[in-house]
């Protein structure tokens, strides 16, 4: 499986360019929440999305609940089977 810090960097990467507009230190910290980053329901919705097409898989059960921090969405990506 790839490591999980690729991914994450693939998730900061994105969230930096489509979101932020440009690089903020925040976004490197571990357990940075997606609302401490400014993203709204909406926002997190198009993330979703966004990371579902680039490592090719189907994020099920996706909910905001569940999935707050760069943390919980790395470690979603990987139960649903990325890299295996």
């Amino acid at each position: 499986a790839m490591e999980k810090v690729r991914i994450r960097k693939i998730i900061e990467d994105i969230i930096i360019t489509q979101f932020l507009n440009s690089e903020i230190d925040i976004v490197h910290e571990e357990d940075v929440s997606f609302e401490e980053l400014g993203l709204d329901s909406v926002d997190q919705i198009e993330l979703e999305v966004m990371v579902e097409q680039k490592f090719n898989i189907v994020i099920i059960d996706y909910d905001m609940e569940t999935i707050k921090d760069m943390t919980d969405l790395v470690y979603k990506i990987i139960t649903e089977g990325y890299g295996k």
